[in-house]
Parts: structure tokens; sequence; C-alpha cells
């Protein structure tokens, strides 16, 4: 009997251990938005697309208390043969600042080359992430030029979408906006 517990809790522990692993923090919105026994409102400004990334500004309201959040909601639809799947991501304002101060390095870095395979990331701690690459070798796709990216969801390879130079400078632009409107 013992063996046959130890052996199921064996086998187990590699799943609930990845399991815990694919947690994220939540943002303030969506704490705010998830207590329970509040009246929320949620409201989703529209200020622009990049590459199909739809950017918005999202204010959440606590109707009884009158406490009020706002944060940058990125939504993405991804199509597949069989389905079709929305991938989100919220950003908190106090995390615009080092997603702007981050995004203009990056853009600052696509004037240069690099010699070796490089990567330069941004991530926040609900698994946001953007940044770019460069790949110098002979078989990339890419020769010799810095690709941009915005991953949604920070388990979720799906919610990663490709930016060119141009985009990414879009994207930057916009997010400078939404802090504004802030």
């Amino acid at each position: 009997m013992k063996t046959t517990v130890l052996l199921i809790a064996l086998v187990l522990a590699p799943f609930l251990s990845f399991a815990q692993q694919q947690q994220r923090d939540l943002s303030r919105a969506e704490e705010m938005s998830a207590k329970s026994g509040t009246l929320i409102e949620r409201r989703f400004n529209d200020l622009s697309q990049v590459k199909g990334i739809n950017i918005q500004i999202l204010t959440v309201i606590d109707l009884v208390t009158k406490d009020s959040i706002n944060a940058l909601y990125l939504s993405y639809v991804k199509s597949s043969t069989y389905s079709t799947d929305t991938k989100t991501a919220i950003l908190d304002k106090d995390e615009l600042a080092g997603l702007i101060t981050s995004l203009r390095i990056i853009t600052n870095e696509f004037q240069s080359e690099r010699a070796a395979y490089t990567e330069i990331t941004f991530m926040c701690g609900s698994g946001f992430k953007a940044g770019a690459y460069f790949d110098p070798s002979p078989g990339a796709l890419q020769k010799k030029k810095w690709i941009g990216f915005v991953r949604l969801e920070q388990f979720d390879s799906n919610s990663q979408v490709f930016l060119s130079v141009d985009d990414l400078k879009m994207f930057l632009q916009i997010v400078e906006i939404a802090n504004q409107r802030m």
C-alpha cells in the first residue's frame, strides 16, 4: 500500500510542479475585477491596432466604493484551421514606464548589427513580454535583420506576434499615448 501511494506521488509530482509554474501574477485591474461581493464596471476605450493587436485603455470601477483603476488592455485573435482564440494581456499603469523605456532602447538597437544571435526582452509580472532578436546566421529566415515581438501570455506561444521595426515603433507610440491618457 505504501509503495502504491509513493509510486502515485512520484508519477504526479512533475505534473503538479508544472501546473504551479504556470501561475502568473494578476494585474491590479484584474484583482479589482475579480473581487467578490462588489459591483464592477469595466470600460474598454479603443486606442489603435498594430498587426492585429488591439490596444485599449481598460478602466475598472467599483460602483459601490467609487474606486477605479486604469490599465493597458491588449488583445489578439489567433485563428487556426479548427478554432479561434483571443489572447489577452493587462498591464498596470506603473508597468508602462518600464515598457516604454525598454521599447525605446530596443528600437535604438535596431540601428546596430550583432555578430551572434541576440535577444532583448522586457517582461511584466503578468507574463506579458516584448522584445526583439537579431539572428546573423546564414540560415536565418530574416537575414541580418532585427525582428520585434510581443507575447501576450507567458505560457502560450500562440499569443506571440512578430513585428517589423516600423510595427514595433508604432506599438511604442501607442503605448506612450495610452500612458498619457491614464
